[in-house]
């Protein structure tokens, strides 16, 4: 919690409505962005994991869309991309 704000507002971004993407749609999306991260940085599923504390297969459901990242492991997996929780959430 930031100054009484959770969530995306606490990270300073605006909930994306329902209706303009499914929830499903929206995490293969931002699955896919973390996918072209890891390989722009020539780092493996498993070295991503190793860093922020999933397992591979965790982190192949992220990019397939098949598991959703917590609020709380966005930062660490920007981080540790090297981008931003923006880019990650479109």
């Amino acid at each position: 919690m930031v100054d009484g704000k959770t969530g995306l507002a606490a990270l300073g971004l605006n909930e994306v409505p329902l209706e303009s993407a499914e929830p499903e749609e929206y995490a293969a999306q931002v699955g896919a962005r973390v996918a072209t991260a890891r390989k722009q940085r020539r780092m493996s599923g498993t070295e991503l994991g190793e860093i922020i504390g999933l397992r591979k297969d965790q982190i192949s459901k992220i990019e397939s869309g098949r598991r959703r990242l917590d609020i709380s492991e966005l930062p660490r997996v920007a981080s540790a991309l090297g981008v931003t929780v923006r880019y990650l959430l479109g």
